[in-house]
Formats: C-alpha cells, structure tokens, sequence
C-alpha cells in the first residue's frame, strides 16, 4: 500500500470566535495574525504504488471541483520553514478511519478510483514566533482548543498509517477471590460510578449464579446497562422520607395521570418514543423500497408520536459533537419505534450559565466560567452545541420547528448556595409518525437473524451511561484521564441518513416489513441494544462479523462503545434478503452479526484472529434480570421549602424603560434569531408552523405544528414547557407553571381536545444531594396532581439526576429542571393563530389562565433575576378548572369557521409586557394599551409577572361576543388595548397605567434592545458584515389529484439527499407518475430514462458534502460546516460511470424532456456543466454542451459564512419582458417559467392569484449562493436571458442586499437555465412552499382562502408543457380535468403572496 499527498492551500480555518468562547481573546488577537494553514490530504493506494494518467486525471478533477477558490500541489507551500517559523500538522489518529475517509472512499469508488481505499484529511499550521517558547505556547494552545483528542491527534513525526498495533485483549477480574474490593478498584479505574447497591448485586450474580469470575467486558457492559442513566433507580426506587415509605415511586406517581386522561396512547412507558392516536390518512409512498417504483397514493392509519431527552455530560464536556450525536439519538429513538417509524420536526432547548459576551456587559451577570472546570463556557456552549444540533439535523433532512433558551449562575443567597448551568442542559424533542400495522415489537423466535444496520464500530462513546451518572462532574483532574472525553460521541449524519432511509424502506412495506423487532444503539452499546432485542432467549455472536470502523478496535470496545448511527434489528430467515437488498441500495452497512438462540445466554465470540477459545461474553439473562429487578431504597429528609419571601415595594424597582430594558435582553426573553436563523425549519415540506412568523420573520412562535401528509389538512401539534427559575423559590408552583406554559403554547393550534394532550416530562436535577431529591418529589407531585386536574397525562420521559458540577472545589447545582412536551393530534393545520398581530383596527384581550386578574406575583421572574433578587411570591396556577375552561373558549374561537381571532400569543417570560412587545415586533403594528382599573397591583408586577395567561387580537365588532364566552364561564378577561393601522412608516407603542402613560416610543426601538443579544452572538458565528446589515434592517381540503397519470418523472437522490419526498409530493399534485430512483439504481440494474419525460434532482447534502465541504478539524473556519458546496461525489459518479454519463446524455438530448436540480441539485447541474457552460451553434446561437471536462462559471459559497434558513421574496423574469423561447422552430413554453401558467389557467381561480400579483413577489425557502468566475459569465446570462428567477428587496427589484438576497448572489440571481428553458437550476426550494400551510408568514386574509400557493403552478406548467409537447395538452383540456381548486376571491388573490 503506498500513499500519494495532494496539499491545498490556503486551509480556511479561523480562529475567530473560538477562543472568544473560551475567554481567551488575548490568545486569540495574538494568534490571528501569526498562522497559516493547509491541508494536506492522504491518499491511500491498495495494490500498487503510484497513480497512472487517467487515475491522477480523475482525482485532480474532483480536488479541483471540491475547492475551486484553492491552490493545490503535490508539493507542501510549508516546506521550507525558516529561523522564526514553526510547523506542525494534527489529524486523525491513523487508526481511526473517519466517517470523511469512508464517504470521500465511496465517491472515489463509483468514480472508478477503486484503488484508492481511505482518504484522510490533515492540517498542516506554521507559526511566526520571535522565539520557539513563544511559538511552542501558540502551538499548544492552537492544538487545545481546535483539535478532538479522541479521533485526532499531533503528527510529530511521519505519520505511519499502516502500523498495526496488536488488539487490546480481555481479561477476568477476581471476583470470587477479591470479591466487594476487586469490583471498586475496576469501577474507581474506569470511571464506572459503581454504588454499593450495584457491587453488592454484581459481587451476588457472580458468586452465586454465574459462579465464576468475570471478564472486563462484562463487568464493563452490566456497569453501562445498569447505571442510573439506563435503569433510572431513582424514579423507579423505593421513597422514604423521614423513616416514613411513600406509597408510590415517582415512575408510578408518573403513570397514574394516565387515569384521568383519555386513553388514546397506542404506546407509552414501553418502547423509544410514545405515541398516540392519529388520523386515516392519504400518504404518498414508493411501491417498492428495494428498487425503483414510483409513488402511489396509500390510505394508511397514521399515529402521532413523541420522544424527547437530554444529553447533557457529553454537551458540557464537547459542545458540537455532543449536542449533535444528542439529536441523532434521538432521532433512532423515533425511528426504532415499534417496527420502524417516520421522523418529522424536532424542538431543540439549551439552558446554560452567564454569556460574559465580550464588550457586552449585563448587569445580572456575575458568576462567571471558571477554566479550571473541564465543562466549557457558556458562550461556547450556546454556540457549540446550537452549531452541532443545526448541522446534525440539517445534514440528516429534519427541520427544528421549537425550542427554548435559558441562562442561570446566581449565588442564591437565601438559600446559601450557588445555583447554575455550569453543567447545561442540551434537550431534543422529535415528532413523528408511525403505522397502525408497525405499533407492536415481535418477540424474538429462535434462529432469527440478529443484525447491525448502520454505522461501523468506533472507539467513541466508552463508558457514557455511568460518566452521565455521576454525582458530580466537571472535575478537571478526572477529566485529564480522558475518563469524561472518552464518554463523549461522535456523529455521522449522512450515515444516520442512510439508515433511516432502510428503515423507513422496511416500514413502508407495512405488512409485509421484513423486521420483527428494533432498538437504536445508546448507552451501553451493543451489550445493552443487543440484550433488550432478544431478552429472554438469547443470542449468540461473533465479534468478526461486526464492521470495523477502526481496526484497534478491542471487543470490549465493540460490546460497550456507544458509536453512533447504529440500529440493532431481528429478522426473520425468510425476510433477511429483503433487507440486504434495501441496505444495499441504501448503501448503508448491514452485517449479520449473529442469531437469536433459545439458551437464556448472550454469548459474545471473539475476534477469530485472536485464536481465543473462552467468550468475553457469556452471560445468563437471568443474571441479567436479577441486577434489573432489584428496586434500590433512598432514604429522604424533608426540608422547609417556604422560604421567606419579600413584599413589593416600588421605590426598590428601576424605572420602566431601564427594567424593560434588562429584561429585553435577558437570554430566555430576547430573540432566538441567533438559533433559529442556522437550522432548516423547511425540510421535508410537512412544516405548517415554525418558531418565525411575521414580516420580519420574527422568531416567537408559541406552538409548533406538522402535517402528516401532503395530501391532508389533519397533522401533529407540539409545545414545550420550563419555569426553572420559579422551581428554585418553590418547587411546587414551578412544576405547576411549567404545565401551564406548555399548554398556553399549545392552545393556538385546533386540537381534538385537551384531554387528549399526552406530555413528555423530562427531569433534570441534582437530586443526589441532601434536600434535591426531596424538592424533586414534592414537584413531581405537584405536576402530577395538576395534570390530573386539568385531564391531560404523561406518556414517557427521561430523567437526567446528576446536574452539578465541581468548580475548584465549589459544587455549583444547577436549578432543579423540569420541560414539559405536549402533543397531539391538530384538526386543521390551517387554522394555526400566530403571535403576529395583523395591521387592522382591532381590539387587544387579556385572558387569566387559571388565576385572577388581580394576582401579578413577581417571584422567579425574568424582571426578579435582572435585579438579582428572586424571592418574591411566584407565579402559580390555583384554579385547574378554570384553566380548563379558558383552554376550551379559547380553542372554540380559533376552530370557529368565521374565526374571531385575528393574533394570539401566551404571558410567560417577561410577563405581559414582554407578550405584548412580541406581538407588536412580529406584526410591525401600531399599539395603543389600557390597563384597567381592576388591575390594583403596581404597575412593575402587572407588567412583569407572568402568571399563565394569553393575549388575544380579536376584531372590534366581536369584542363583546368573546368576552362575554369568558365571562359566562368564569374566566377572568379583559381589554387591555387596541391595534391600529399605521399612519406612517414607524409603528408605534403607548401604554397607560391608570390613565397615566408609563410608556411610549417606537416598536422599533424595544424591538432592537430585544434583538440585541442575538445579534452579538450571531456576531460571533457568522459573517459580522451580514449580521450588521440583518440588524439594522429590523425594522378540511384535500388535495386531489389533477391529470391522469400518463407523464413520468424519475426523482433522482443520491447519499445525504434529504429533500426528495416534499418533491415527490408537489409533482405529484400535479398529475406526474414520481419514480423514486438512487444512484445504485443507475450502477446496478438496466434502469433506463426511455420512459421518462423528467428528471429532478432534489436537496441535501450528498455524501454529507465530504470533498467540498469546509469540514476540517475546528469548528470556526471562514466556511462553517453549515455551507452547502458542490456535490463533486455526486457529479463524479455520474461523470465518471459511462452508463449513468450515457444514460443522462441521451436524456438532455431528447427536445421533449426537462431537468429540474433544487439546491444540492441546482450545484449537481453547475458541476455537470448542464447549466453555465455554454458554446454557440454554426448559427451562433447559444447551446450548451455534457461532458466531463467542462468548466462551470460557478462558484457556490455563503456571503453569511454558515448556513441559514431563510423565507424571502423572489420575482420571474417574465415580468419584465416575454419569456418565449424558439427551439427547432417550435415555441416552446420555458420550464422555469412559473407565469406561464396565465395562458392555460386563466379560468381558474388561481389565474386571480397570479395576475393579481404581476408588481408582486412571491416568498420561497431559500439557502445557497451563485457566484461566477469571471464578469463575462455573468453578461452571458443577462444578454440572453437565462436568469428567470431572483431575490427582491422591499420595492420589488432585484437585490443583493442582506437578508433580502440571503446568500449574496450578484444581480439577485436564485436560478439559472438552460438556452432552451428545458434546464433549470434553482437554489431556493419551491417544492417546500407549494401549499400556503407550509408558508411562515402570508399577508393577512380571510379563512376562506385558496389551500395552493402560486409555486404549486410552477410544478403544474412543467406538467402542461409535457402534455403540450405530446400534443397532448391543450387549454382547453387542462380546464375541463379533474382539477379540484379551493375557492379564492379576487380580494383575498391581491393579497396573496405579498410579503
């Protein structure tokens, strides 16, 4: 084997942002300007020692596509390293194939290189120092802070990549000799976290049952499995408090809300996620997921279901990779979901300690980080980890739809102890769907196939479930062993993809789905995962059968690491081949590691190369059992938790504008634009609310809702829930609240009813110290007891028992935490009220949910941590029923037909106050508020408490009708304001406290002050010129289907594609036969184009973007890891296979065909030259040529320096001027050309629509950049008119201003075509905004109004142009088809995509 090195330069790594994180700016002003970095990429060749012509040709084609902008040689720039230079080089550890090698190897393979067999990635820094101490310390620090030190390491000398060191073997440990001792001294040295209670139990099983001694392995495995973040002892434990036995567990207390709900769980307590009741549903579904089929319509019995957890050690310790492999946990959990599941949107939460924002001082911030503990800092923890769980589930296709943010470090002097997130919460929520027919686990039969699908095994991951167990972590000392850092993960999302798209593929096929039972791999690995699936047979496995990701790997490595993307499945002999063939398509591993036995054993073989005849695994599952079933007693003492509190006293309080300003800016209050503007809130197109609504996009939505189907209007509901703060002063009145505020988010979308409300409760507290577990009981209590009075119950949850930390020997607790998820089913997606008030006159209603309008209690509140004092009374919730009642009216107004709400948001942190600013900042409106005369408290506590209520935008002429429903039933309301339309530019705000005006001014100027937090940190993750010009601009129907179904188009998706399915849908609607088609379909079968009249090449991120991607060892480089880049993979499995190139030649060659590319497509066709690499014919018209050598004018790279999600308004090009093309003296309609639409349409009413928006934009999800190699590329474009789509600013014209234009295309660009408009490549994604559900914001407009957006036509032009060019279609025909359009007025049509 022989290795060939190609360097590029420069390696765009920053140290920007990083070590400002880490409060080390003088580190990093010093570093800056005093380094330089390249790449250098190792290519390793099997089976001979140099590349000849063609192969190095190949490889210099992909090198040269992947990094455009780079200078590349064989030959390192760093060579020659001066007097004052210092040079070093940190990459992967050599025996460590990394998931980079394994895609970039994958795309090597299909372009024929197949002799290369890993490719890794380094980066090689030189240093200018004065003297080599000074350059010694720069190199140290660089090395600290920007490389992992459990994949990667420092090359000091020539990197030798093919020694083989020998395999760590097992041993026995003395148990029978050395018993209690023998097992403290393992558990002491590995971290294990072992109590007296579990080396009493596994001294006993050894002893006793298994009478012998264990190996490590087994000791290492039963100390995961059984630890308490698996078991959960303390929830499922024996409770006595003061010597007296509760009656109940808190896992039973838990269960028993359950009783007064509705029985509508179809799972809960006893598998990944729970789920509930759904709908009948029409789904759109491939015939057939282990080879090409088209898409049918399938009714299918649908179930809504839920999971949510934490993952907080891994979080703390390593930010990205741990908040990412948290969210791709998650993700298995819902896909391993009865027999196979369906992810669809995710909510993300983060609670962490004080920012400390460099130059930008808060006054409540006063603990600050402490370097001596080996969690990280705040600032880049909210960075870090926000940045791993947006890139994990961008890369994956899962759009995050809701979340929360809380900052807490106070030394709480009433209670005499120092409270804060140094350990942080990073919590994932996931919604999702599952089959009636998929509900229900098979138990395991003997002989059954035991099998690992997905990723390979990795050295990652050891030993999580007893680190995240642990008392107290944070310790620096223990963290030098390595024993946190070797706990921690590490993600893969295009191989989590990969496996998802199998089981997904197997699920689909319902009845006929090949897997009997599946668990994801977490803590524990594949000891734990393993044991759960065949328990209480038995298996029997081989270690060789397993794929290596790293060939050191030790079979106690292999049993017990928690490597990711990994599911573990049972199938049976006669389905077996069905999944190899999926997985095969899939290109996911799949090995057949062992089978089901029926001796009661897990019997694990080892490696056969190690010529061992004695098992490292041989345990009996009832050895198993036996440790499970034992129920450890806790002895608790109650503690007083009525705590003195303080009496309001307004001379004690700021004025107004400056406490409103505090809290403004308070982390839980402030805009989450910082984390909503980095994750995919599209994907997937089954999005009908997100967390931005408004005009400005303004993140503050209350409930977050998905459809089920696109063929439906029924989908899911889901809100979160967390009053920490509150829980400190009382743990009872902050559970309660908690409850409260997840379900005045949830109000705002029609349910079915609330006592079909299930929740995930998910408890994160130090409870392993005296008087925190007791406070965990009495709110445990409290939550239940209300749950059971307002109807609604929990149906699972996780628990997170060790949140604390050690900080130079001071225990900082984290506030006891509590986040309440609700869900349920949503009768209309379309009837979702947002916070955005609508620019009418209108009348502004204050509703109490669940207390009197006179209580405004301060306790815990946003405003009471500003000031740095809490105790004051909290807020609480005294009258269950009420709230009930209020929940129902409330519902009963949003679900009317002729609906009285216009705008409606929840009191929560912040307090009324803050809900009412909110409003105002997302509607850009006019407020005039009046608080009445019953409101008797000071005006600080009527403001700023935040007791459950909402605010409600009705119309003025149904004022009396609403509050007299209140009324009738007892709940308190009352108006508080009116909105008016404004007069001039600027929206203006007053607020009057008996008829005394406390306060006034623009919105725009409290908006700023809101948005103000958020834009210092976006300063700090993305490009600062784009995060200034963003801030100072801050101002039931189904559908049916249309046409027979005679025309097909193939969507074509290849490894990380993740946008195919809203594709499929939106052709669908408009009467195409979607063939579902990968790449392998090209390479390995006698599939054709012959039949099809399209190809569409969908979004995502092929190949996890591996070659192109700026995707190196830190996390701050120029090119983040959210920037979309050319899908050279993709490209090259195309350019260099001679059937698929033939193949897709033949294709374009055809005049009657087309080719759509969206996103990673539209870059697929710039690097295939289909678009931007033109010639001209004999007659000197322009044409376009396919081939391999072509050089595109195209560059694709983010002016905002990551990756953002955005809604912004595009305008055609045929506005401006006809868009007719002549092609072999035919006219041809241009593909691309969505307005076309009028000359067949116009008897529809969706003409209306369309001509009523001729000075108008239409809003579309959007992301990426064109740039273009030189000026001449781009006058090509112009002069012949080939820009037919582009971003406009706020007067309609073309702009590259940001956010407008989002990516900074010149001229505006969004697409581009081909000279004869069969070709089109676009950036932004109409496919996830063809119906107006899918929409964050539409200008306002009645109930009634049309379900299609206007971009549903541009997917029905491209069919209309088929049936025209088959002399097929005519106006007339397309008028008198099955075409079920729903009714719009002319009136509601002006309105309709303005934005």
């Amino acid at each position: 084997m022989a290795v060939y090195r190609i360097f590029s330069w420069p390696a765009e790594v920053s140290l920007r942002g990083k070590f400002a994180c880490e409060g080390t700016q003088q580190t990093e002003s010093l570093l800056e300007p005093r380094f330089e970095a390249e790449y250098c990429f190792y290519l390793f060749l099997d089976g001979q020692t140099c590349l000849n012509d063609e192969l190095e040709l190949k490889l210099l084609w992909l090198f040269r596509h992947s990094f455009p902008q780079a200078k590349l040689s064989k030959k390192s720039r760093f060579e020659d390293v001066g007097t004052s230079h210092f040079l070093f080089e940190v990459g992967p550890r050599p025996s460590f194939v990394t998931p980079f090698s394994s895609n970039a190897v994958s795309i090597f393979r299909f372009s024929g290189l197949h002799c290369v067999v890993r490719l890794e990635k380094s980066v090689r820094y030189r240093l200018i120092a004065e003297d080599d101490q000074s350059a010694a310390e720069m190199k140290n620090e660089i090395i600290r802070q920007l490389h992992d030190r459990m994949t990667e390491c420092e090359y000091t000398t020539t990197c030798n990549f093919f020694a083989q060191p020998k395999r760590e073997g097992y041993y026995n440990i003395d148990v029978i000799g050395g018993g209690r001792t023998a097992l403290e001294e393992f558990s002491r040295t590995h971290g294990l976290s072992l109590d007296d209670n579990d080396i009493m139990n596994i001294a006993y099983v050894f002893r006793h049952i298994e009478k012998r001694n264990p190996t490590n392995v087994e000791l290492f495995d039963l100390a995961q499995s059984n630890s308490e973040h698996c078991r959960h002892w303390f929830f499922k434990g024996s409770l006595e408090v003061d010597g007296v036995a509760e009656s109940q567990s808190l896992f039973a207390m838990v269960v028993k809300t359950q009783e007064n709900s509705n029985l509508n769980n179809v799972i809960k307590f006893c598998d990944n996620s729970s789920a509930i009741r759904g709908f009948q549903i029409d789904a759109l579904r491939p015939g057939n997921g282990a080879r090409s089929s088209f898409f049918r319509n399938e009714n299918v019995l649908t179930h809504i279901l839920l999971t949510a957890e934490t993952h907080n050690f891994p979080t703390g310790v390593c930010p990205f990779p741990g908040a990412a492999t948290g969210v791709g946990g998650r993700i298995r959990d819902v896909h391993a979901t009865g027999r196979g599941a369906y992810p669809i949107a995710a909510a993300a939460g983060y609670s962490f300690g004080n920012l400390h924002i460099p130059g930008y001082a808060l006054k409540w911030e006063q603990e600050k980080h402490n370097n001596c503990c080996s969690f990280a800092s705040p600032l880049n923890v909210i960075i870090e980890a926000s940045n791993g769980a947006s890139d994990y589930g961008n890369k994956f296709g899962e759009p995050v739809i809701c979340g929360f943010a809380r900052s807490f470090d106070q030394r709480v002097q009433q209670l005499g102890e120092r409270f804060g997130y140094v350990k942080p919460i990073m919590f994932t929520a996931g919604l999702g769907s599952i089959d009636g027919a998929n509900v229900r686990k098979n138990s395991p039969v003997n002989d059954m196939f035991v099998i690992k699908l997905g990723g390979p095994v990795f050295r990652v991951g050891m030993g999580g479930g007893s680190a995240s167990s642990s008392m107290v972590q944070g310790e620096l000392d223990k963290a030098s062993k390595g024993l946190e850092y070797d706990a921690v993960q590490r993600g893969d999302p295009e191989m989590e993809q990969k496996l998802n798209r199998v089981i997904r593929a197997c699920a689909e096929l319902r009845r006929e789905n090949p897997i009997s039972s599946i668990h994801d791999q977490g803590a524990g690995g594949n000891g734990n995962v393993i044991k759960e699936l065949v328990e209480p047979l038995g298996a029997e496995l081989y270690a060789e059968r397993f794929t290596l990701g790293d060939s050191q790997v030790s079979v106690c490595e292999l049993w017990a690491a928690e490597y990711q993307e990994s599911d573990a499945l049972l199938v049976g002999s006669d389905k077996v081949e069905t999944v190899l063939q999926i997985a095969k398509r899939e290109r996911c591993y799949c090995d057949i590691v062992g089978k089901v036995t029926n001796n009661g054993k897990i019997t694990l073989h080892d490696f056969a190369s190690e010529g061992t005849t004695i098992p490292p695994v041989n345990l009996r599952l009832a050895s198993i059992r036996h440790l499970s079933s034992q129920q450890k007693k806790f002895n608790l003492k109650s503690i007083n938790i009525a705590y003195p509190l303080k009496a309001y006293n307004a001379e004690e309080f700021p004025s107004l504008e400056d406490a409103l300003s505090m809290v403004l800016r308070l982390p839980s209050v402030c805009s989450k634009r910082y984390l909503t503007n980095k994750v995919d809130r599209s994907v997937s197109g089954l999005v009908a609310m997100q967390q931005c609504v408004g005009p400005f996009h303004t993140p503050v939505a209350d409930v977050a809702v998905v459809a089920l189907s696109f063929l439906d209007n029924v989908g899911a509901a889901m809100a979160i829930g967390e009053q920490p703060v509150k829980m400190l002063l009382n743990p009872e009145s902050g559970a309660r609240m908690t409850v409260a505020e997840s379900l005045t988010n949830l109000v705002f979308a029609p349910i079915s009813d609330l006592k079909d409300v299930k929740c995930s409760a998910n408890w994160m507290w130090p409870a392993k110290f005296p008087g925190e577990d007791f406070k965990l009981l009495t709110a445990c209590r409290a939550m239940c007891q209300i749950m059971s009075s307002l109807g609604i119950a929990v149906d699972g949850g996780k628990d997170s028992l060790s949140m604390a930390a050690n900080v130079s020997g001071e225990i900082v607790k984290a506030p006891g935490t509590l986040v309440v998820t609700s869900y349920v089913q949503c009768t209309d997606i379309t009837r979702i009220i947002t916070p955005a008030l609508k620019r009418v006159q209108a009348t502004l209603i204050y509703v109490r949910f669940g207390s009197s309008l006179e209580k405004n209690r301060l306790g815990g509140s946003a405003l009471a941590q500003c000031l740095g004092n809490l105790f004051y009374e909290p807020a609480d919730l005294e009258k269950p029923h009420q709230f009930c009642r209020a929940f129902r009216i409330t519902q009963q107004l949003i679900s009317d037909e002729f609906c009285a709400v216009y705008a409606g948001h929840d009191v929560s942190d912040g307090g009324l106050i803050v809900c009412l600013l909110e409003m105002a900042f997302a509607g850009n409106c006019n407020m005039h508020v009046v608080l009445p005369l019953s409101f008797a408290s000071g005006f600080h506590e009527v403001l700023f408490a935040e007791e459950a209520g909402i605010v409600l935008q009705v119309p003025s002429f149904k004022v009396q009708d609403v509050l007299k429903k209140y009324h009738d039933s007892n709940v308190p309301s009352e108006v508080v304001g009116y909105t008016s339309v404004n007069s001039c530019s600027e929206a203006k705000i007053e607020i009057f406290y008996h008829d005394k005006l406390v306060l006034e001014g623009c919105v725009d100027r409290w908006r700023q002050q809101w948005e103000e937090t958020s834009y210092r940190i976006e300063r700090m993750q993305c490009n600062v010129a784009c995060a200034d010009e963003e801030s100072s601009l801050h101002t039931s129907y189904k559908s049916s289907p249309i046409l027979d179904r005679n025309i097909k188009v193939a969507i074509i998706r290849e490894e990380g594609t993740n946008g195919d399915r809203e594709m499929a849908a939106a052709l669908y609607l408009v009467g195409f036969e979607v063939w579902d088609v990968t790449m392998q379909d090209l390479l390995d079968t006698d599939f054709d184009f012959d039949p099809f009249r399209g190809i569409v090449f969908p979004g995502g991120f092929s190949y996890g973007d591996v070659l192109g991607a700026s995707k190196g060892i830190t996390i701050f480089k120029k090119n983040s890891l959210f920037l979309p880049v050319l899908p050279v993979g993709w490209a090259a499995t195309i350019m260099f296979n001679e059937k698929a190139k033939e193949c897709l030649k033949k294709f374009i060659s055809r005049p009657d065909t087309f080719i759509l590319g969206v996103c990673n497509g539209c870059q697929l066709m710039a690097t295939l030259g289909i678009i931007g690499a033109y010639g001209t014919d004999q007659e000197g018209a322009l044409t376009f040529t396919f081939a391999a050598n072509n050089k595109s004018h195209f560059i694709f790279q983010l002016e905002h320096g990551r990756w953002k999600s955005f809604w912004t308004a595009t305008r055609p090009a045929v506005l401006n001027h006809d868009f007719r093309l002549f092609v072999s003296n035919q006219v041809l309609r241009s593909f691309s050309d969505t307005w076309k639409a009028l000359c067949w349409a116009l008897g529809s009413p969706m003409a209306k629509v369309l001509k009523a928006q001729e000075n108008g934009p239409l809003n579309i999800n959007t992301l990426g950049r064109f740039n273009f190699s030189n000026d001449e590329a781009l006058d090509v474009l112009e002069h012949h008119h080939l820009i037919p789509i582009r971003y406009v600013g706020e007067r309609n014209e073309p702009t590259v201003r940001y956010p407008f234009n989002p990516n900074g295309s010149p001229h505006g660009i969004a697409g581009i075509c081909s000279p004869d408009g069969r070709c089109l490549a676009l950036m932004p994604h109409p496919e996830r905004c063809f119906m107006l559900w899918q929409w964050p914001y539409c200008s306002e407009m009645p109930k009634e109004t049309c379900l299609v957006s206007p971009w549903l036509l541009f997917f029905r032009n491209a069919y209309c142009w088929c049936m025209e060019s088959s002399n097929d279609c005519s106006d007339e025909r397309l008028l008198q088809s099955k075409t079920e359009w729903p009714h719009v007025s002319a009136d509601t049509a002006a309105k309709n995509g303005a934005a």
